[in-house]
C-alpha cells in the first residue's frame, strides 16, 4: 500500500511559502501527499487538497467543525505521517489525530514561534501556553525553529513530548540569489520605486501587522536625514494604519508601501540595510536572506532575531529604543556588501531538508528490538502472556520508536483467553523462538533469528536475566549496535534455586557472564535501588527504576483492607508465582498455613499462577501432607490489570516468600491495595519491607507467628497495612514513567539531530 502524508496549516500561503520543498521530497519518496488548509486551491506537489473551516482565531467555533471533519478524514485515510503547522493548524490536527496515533500514525508539529515567549503579554501565557502544554501529549515530534523555543519546549514539555528537535528554520534556497543585478539594473529598479542612486535604502520584509511593528520603523525614518528611505514589502493586514501614520508625521514620500512582492531577492540587492522592529519572531527568513547577501542588519532584540544576528553582521536593539536604533542604522548604512556563506550552511534549504529528512525517516521507520526469555502463547496469529509483558506495557516503548519487534519463547497451545492478557497490537511484531538450548542460542536457528533482528534494529533493549539476552548482548557488541540492559533479577539465584541439578551447574558460570555483560554495557536500568547494583555493578550510565506500573493508588483501597480485620476469624492469604517451579516459595507458605491453622483453622491460602497438570497433583498432595488440603486453593492464572487487582482485594495478607527476586511486581501491587505483606529477606524484597515484615532463613514458624500477631492485634494489622500502602506510592506510573522516559531520552536521544 502506498504511504500517505498529510500537511496541515491554516492558510495556503504558509504551505506555498515554506513547505513546497518538503511536499516534493515526499513525492520523490513515493508518498501520496495530501494538504489541508482553509481553501481547496490546488498546490504544487499535492495529490489531494482538503478544505477545512479552519480559522486563525482560536475563538472561532468553526474550528470545532474543522476538528470533526479532519478526524473523519484521518481515520479513513490512515496516514503514516501528519505534519501540522501554524498555531490553529497544530491544534486542529493534533486533536483530530488522537485515535490515529494509537494505530501508528506519527504526528509532527512545527512551532514557527510560540506565542508565549520571554517578555510576552500575560494573556499570551494564559491562553496559548496551557494549550501547547496539553497538546504536547498528543505530539510524537515537536520541532522548534529557534533556540529559545527549543530550550523552553525541553524544559516545559519534555515530560509530555519525548522527541523535541531544533531545526534552523524552514530553509532558504540560495538558487534564488544566483542572478546578480548589474549596476544599470539596480539604477532602473531604484528609479521605478522613486529612489535616487545616492539614497540610503532601508528594507523590511513581512506582512504589515502589530507584531512586525513597522510603525516603529516609520518613526525611525522621521528622525533620519531626508535621503533615507524605507521599503515595506508585504501585504497590509491592518487596514492602512501605517499609511496613515506615515502621512501624519510627514514621511509619506520616504516610506514606500510595496505590498506583496515576488522579487524580494532584487529588492535586497538595491537596499543598504535590512531592518526589523518585530516584537517576536519564529526564525525570520527575511533576515537570513539579507545576511546571506551580506546586507547589514539592525533588528530589535527578540526571540528569533537573536539566532540570526549572532551568525551575521548585525546589531540588536532593545524594544522601542528609537534613538539607539537610528544611531546604529546610520553606522551600518555605509557598510560594503560581503557574501556570508556560513549563513546558508546552517539555515540553507539543503541543511534543513537533510535534518527534516532524518526526522521523517526516524518517525516512519525507527525499529526497536526487545529480547527476553519470556514465554508467549500463540493462537490464531495473536500472542498472549500471563506475565507483565502485555500490549499496554510493550506499547510504552513506542513513545520513542515507530515499530517494536519482540523476541521471546513461543508456545503453540490452546489458551483460556479470560486468563491471558494480549501482547499483540498495532506496530508490535513477534519473532519468537521455539528452541532454548545452548547450541541453538549460540549456533543454531535461535542465534540466526537474533542476528537478523539485531541487524535490522535501530536500538535494542535486552532484559536480563535471560539466555536470549546473553546472546543478544554479545551480538550487539559485535555489530556495534546501540543497546540498553534492563536488569530485573539475579541470574545466579534464578538458576540455583530452580530445583534441578543441571541448572545449579550452569548458575555459577552465568553469574560471571552476567557480571561482565552488565559491567561493560553503556546503559543499564536496574529495577532495584541497591541489591542488583551491588551484585552486578555497571561502570557507565545506569539508573535504578522499578518496572512496576501502578496506575493510581487510592485511599479507599487502604480503608477497605483495614476494614477487613474481622472478628469472625476468617482470613485469606495470597501468593503469586508459577507453581511449576519451587522458586516462589509455595512450600513455605503451605507449611506456614499448617502452623496457623493450629490456632486459627478458618484461614485459607490462595495461590495464583500457571500450573501444569502434574504440578497440580504435586501441590495438592503437598498440602494434604501438612493437613491443609482443604485450606489451599490453586486459582490458576488471571490477565494482569483489573482481574489481578480484584483477586488481591479478596485477600487479607500477601506473602512473597521467594528464594530469589529482583524487585517483585506482585508485592508492590499487593502493597498498593493496602494488604499486610510479608516476604523473605532476598533481593529487592528488602527494599520494600522493613525488618519486622521480613522472614529470615525461610522459617515457617516465623511467618505464621507474624500473621497470627496481626490477626490478634488490630493496631499492628493497621500499622503494617498503612506502611505498605504509603511505600507503594513511590511506584505510581507517572512518577516512575518520568524517570524512565528521561533516562531513555538521554540514551536514545537522537542527538545527531540536535544543535
Amino acid at each position: 500500500m502506498k504511504k500517505k502524508v498529510l500537511f496541515v496549516a491554516t492558510v495556503d500561503s504558509h504551505i506555498e511559502l515554506f513547505h513546497l520543498p518538503y511536499l516534493k521530497m515526499f513525492k520523490d519518496k513515493g508518498y501520496e501527499v495530501h494538504v489541508a488548509t482553509d481553501s481547496d486551491k490546488p498546490i504544487e506537489h499535492c495529490d489531494k487538497k482538503i478544505k477545512l473551516p479552519i480559522k486563525r482565531s482560536p475563538f472561532k467555533l468553526s474550528n470545532l467543525k474543522a476538528i470533526r471533519q479532519l478526524k473523519k478524514i484521518v481515520n479513513t485515510e490512515k496516514y503514516d505521517t501528519i505534519h501540522c503547522h501554524t498555531p490553529m493548524g497544530g491544534v486542529v490536527a493534533r486533536l483530530a489525530a488522537k485515535k490515529a496515533r494509537k494505530n501508528g500514525t506519527r504526528v509532527i508539529y512545527t512551532a514557527h514561534g510560540f506565542h508565549f515567549y520571554k517578555g510576552a503579554p500575560l494573556k499570551n501565557w494564559l491562553l496559548f501556553y496551557p494549550v501547547e502544554k496539553r497538546l504536547a501529549k498528543f505530539t510524537d515530534t515537536l520541532i522548534t525553529i529557534n533556540t529559545e523555543d527549543f530550550e523552553r519546549a525541553k524544559n516545559k514539555f519534555g515530560k509530555r513530548c519525548f522527541d523535541i528537535q531544533y531545526v534552523p528554520g524552514v530553509g532558504v534556497d540560495e538558487n534564488k540569489f544566483k542572478k546578480k543585478l548589474t549596476a544599470k539594473e539596480k539604477t532602473e529598479l531604484r528609479k521605478s520605486l522613486g529612489l535616487k542612486d545616492d539614497d540610503k535604502v532601508l528594507i523590511c520584509v513581512g506582512r504589515l501587522d502589530k507584531n512586525k511593528n513597522q510603525g516603529f520603523l516609520i518613526k525611525v525614518i522621521k528622525k533620519l536625514d531626508d535621503n533615507y528611505h524605507l521599503l515595506l514589502a508585504g501585504p497590509d493586514e491592518i487596514n492602512g494604519k501605517y499609511q496613515k501614520l506615515a502621512d501624519k508625521i510627514g514621511v509619506t514620500k520616504r516610506v514606500h508601501f510595496l505590498g506583496f512582492r515576488d522579487d524580494i531577492d532584487r529588492l535586497l540587492q538595491i537596499s543598504d540595510v535590512m531592518v526589523s522592529a518585530s516584537k517576536r519572531e519564529g526564525l525570520p527568513v527575511n533576515l537570513i536572506e539579507a545576511a546571506f547577501l551580506g546586507l547589514p542588519i539592525v533588528a530589535t532584540d527578540c526571540r528569533g532575531n537573536r539566532d540570526i544576528i549572532k551568525e551575521s553582521r548585525g546589531l540588536l536593539v532593545k524594544q522601542n529604543n528609537l534613538q539607539v536604533f537610528c544611531d546604529r542604522t546610520i553606522n551600518v548604512a555605509h557598510d560594503v556588501y560581503k557574501h556570508n556563506s556560513t549563513i546558508l550552511q546552517l539555515f540553507g534549504i539543503k541543511n534543513v531538508i537533510d535534518r527534516m529528512s532524518k526526522i521523517y525517516d526516524r518517525a516512519n521507520n525507527s525499529r526497536l528490538l526487545f529480547v527476553h526469555d519470556t514465554r508467549f502463547i500463540k493462537e490464531n496469529n495473536k500472542y498472549y502472556t500471563t506475565n507483565g509483558l502485555t500490549y499496554d506495557y510493550l506499547k510504552g516503548y513506542l513513545r520513542f520508536f515507530k515499530n517494536l519487534v519482540v523476541i521471546g519463547r513461543e508456545e503453540r497451545r490452546e489458551v483460556e483467553k479470560k486468563k491471558m492478557a494480549v501482547s499483540s497490537g498495532s506496530n508490535i511484531a513477534f519473532d519468537c523462538v521455539n528452541e532454548l538450548n545452548l547450541f541453538s542460542i549460540f549456533f543454531g536457528g535461535t542465534s540466526r533469528t537474533i542476528k537478523e533482528n539485531i541487524r535490522k534494529a535501530d536500538f535494542i533493549i535486552i532484559r536480563l536475566p535471560s539466555f536470549l539476552g546473553v546472546r543478544a548482548c554479545s551480538l550487539c557488541r559485535k555489530y556495534n549496535k546501540p543497546y540498553l540492559i534492563e536488569l530485573v533479577g539475579c541470574h545466579f539465584d534464578a538458576l540455583w534455586y530452580y530445583g534441578k541439578i543441571s541448572y545449579k551447574i550452569v548458575a555459577i558460570p552465568m553469574l560471571f557472564v552476567n557480571k561482565k555483560l552488565v559491567r561493560d554495557a553503556n546503559n543499564v536500568i536496574y529495577v532495584t535501588r541497591d541489591f542488583l547494583q551491588r551484585r552486578y555493578p555497571n561502570r557507565h550510565n545506569n539508573i535504578g527504576i522499578s518496572d512496576v506500573k501502578i496506575s493510581r493508588i487510592r485511599e479507599k483501597d487502604l480503608n477497605n483492607t483495614i476494614g477487613k480485620h474481622k472478628k469472625d476469624n476468617s482470613y485469606k492469604i495470597g501468593l503469586i508465582g508459577s507453581l511449576d517451579i519451587k522458586l516462589k516459595g509455595q512450600d513455605l507458605a503451605i507449611r506456614s498455613l499448617a502452623e496457623i491453622t493450629k490456632t486459627f483453622p478458618n484461614i485459607e491460602l490462595h495461590l495464583l499462577g500457571p500450573c501444569s497438570g502434574e504440578k497440580q497433583k504435586y501441590w495438592i498432595k503437598y498440602a494434604k501432607k501438612y493437613g491443609v488440603g482443604d485450606r489451599v486453593f490453586l486459582d490458576g492464572t488471571l490477565p494482569s490489570g483489573n482481574s489481578v487487582s480484584k483477586w488481591l482485594d479478596s485477600l487479607d495478607f500477601f506473602v512473597n516468600v521467594s528464594l530469589s527476586e529482583g524487585l517483585p511486581r506482585s508485592l508492590v501491587e499487593a502493597m498498593s491495595r493496602g494488604l499486610v505483606c510479608f516476604g523473605t529477606k532476598v533481593g529487592g524484597v528488602t527494599e520494600l519491607l522493613d525488618d519486622d515484615q521480613l522472614i529470615k532463613n525461610r522459617n515457617p514458624k516465623t511467618l505464621s507467628t507474624k500473621i497470627l500477631d496481626c490477626i490478634e492485634n488490630s493496631n499492628l494489622f493497621m500499622k503494617y497495612s498503612k506502611r505498605d500502602f504509603e511505600r507503594a506510592r513511590q511506584f505510581e506510573t507517572d512518577f516512575l514513567q518520568d524517570q524512565r522516559d528521561n533516562f531513555y531520552i538521554s540514551v536514545v536521544g537522537f542527538k545527531e539531530l540536535e544543535v
